[in-house]
């Protein structure tokens, strides 16, 4: 992680991660369904990278609502769980 915070030459990014460093490290365990669900999330990454590529705010906006709405039901447990009418 420190690597792509480092290669992103960004200090506002750099200050917001190193800032939250510590509350993640100490809940990993809480994260690890998160950062271990790569072929749920992957293409909920791509989605909202094609939409901000093509300069589609409302698509990017609605994308990264679908995958905050992922990553929250992968943090409670609850992935696969219909929330507001979709697919969590």
């Amino acid at each position: 992680m420190a690597g792509l915070i480092d290669a992103s030459g960004n200090l506002v990014f750099t200050l917001i991660v190193n800032s939250m460093r510590g509350s993640y490290l100490a809940q990993k365990d809480a994260y690890r369904a998160m950062v271990t669900a790569t072929e749920t999330l992957a293409p909920a990454y791509a989605a909202v990278a094609a939409a901000v590529e093509a300069g589609e705010a409302a698509n990017a906006a609605a994308a990264m609502d679908r995958l905050t709405a992922e990553h929250v039901a992968l943090l409670t447990g609850r992935a696969g769980v219909v929330v507001d009418g979709e697919g969590a």
